[in-house]
Formats: C-alpha cells, sequence, structure tokens
C-alpha cells in the first residue's frame, strides 16, 4: 500500500464496552488520526454509565445460566441495544459541552 493510500483523514470513533462486573458500559469518545505506521489517538471523552438496576439483574441471571425464551433474549438484547444508543448520545453530549476533555493517548 501507498502512502497517499494509507493517509486517513481524522476519524471520530465511540467505543462502547461492558465488562464482566456488568456494573455498565464504558464509553470511550475518541479522534484517530494518521497512517498504518503513524496513528495517533486522542480521548475526547470518555465515562461509565451505570445499568438500571433491573437490567444488570436480569443479565447477571442470565450470566448465572438463567434459561430464556427467543422472545426473552431479543428483549434483553433490545433494552441493551437501548442504553448503549443513549451512551453513545450521552458522550457526544459531554465531549461538545466540554472540548477542553481533549487529551492524548500516545
Amino acid at each position: 500500500m501507498n502512502e497517499a493510500n494509507s493517509h486517513q483523514e481524522a476519524m471520530i470513533v465511540i467505543g462502547l464496552m461492558s465488562g464482566t462486573s456488568v456494573d455498565g458500559i464504558d464509553a470511550a469518545l475518541v479522534e484517530v488520526r494518521g497512517t498504518e505506521t503513524n496513528l495517533k489517538v486522542n480521548l475526547l471523552a470518555g465515562a461509565t454509565f451505570p445499568y438500571p438496576e433491573d437490567l444488570r439483574t436480569r443479565i447477571l441471571d442470565v450470566c448465572g445460566g438463567k434459561a430464556l425464551t427467543i422472545a426473552e433474549l431479543a428483549e434483553l438484547d433490545d433494552a441493551i441495544a437501548k442504553i448503549k444508543n443513549v451512551c453513545k448520545s450521552k458522550s457526544l453530549s459531554r465531549q461538545l459541552e466540554q472540548p477542553s476533555l481533549e487529551k492524548s493517548l500516545w
């Protein structure tokens, strides 16, 4: 790949994850720029958004082996997806309100 094709303009990316503690969703809003051999990542904002207690309990029950119907699994998946969408919106809002949070990771 030549240098012209490997160069990318800056991208703003939101990363979301939930760890094994199932305490909430961690969100990171980052700016990625550079090339494959010279990549720069800047943290713009980060936060943890706790799960509502009833949703956390449902997730932990499934992790503990509780059986679900396909309909119940789909409902749980939808509930988690809705929370993730809220997290994305809040992460973007926080960045717009507090642009001074930018901090280089490398």
